[in-house]
């Protein structure tokens, strides 16, 4: 057994998930979104505000932010 575990997701928070990422990549609008997954318009955005936040992280690659510092000493 792993020190991690496994973990499980059913159909519905995978089929969630990738409408999700449908909307991060331009393929869906957050309107059919919410229609689909029987959401709220705000609960829509909440959910979406970490993807958004995380794939402008991630374009450029890997960064660290004590590399772009200037050294003192």
């Amino acid at each position: 057994m792993t020190a991690y575990g496994s973990v499980f997701f059913t159909m519905n928070e995978i089929n969630r998930l990738q409408i999700l990422q449908d909307v991060v990549g331009n393929r869906l609008t957050t309107r059919l979104a919410v229609l689909r997954l029987n959401f709220t318009d705000r609960h829509c955005r909440r959910l979406l505000e970490p993807l958004i936040n995380f794939e402008q992280k991630n374009t450029h690659g890997v960064s660290f932010k004590k590399v772009n510092q200037k050294m003192v000493g």
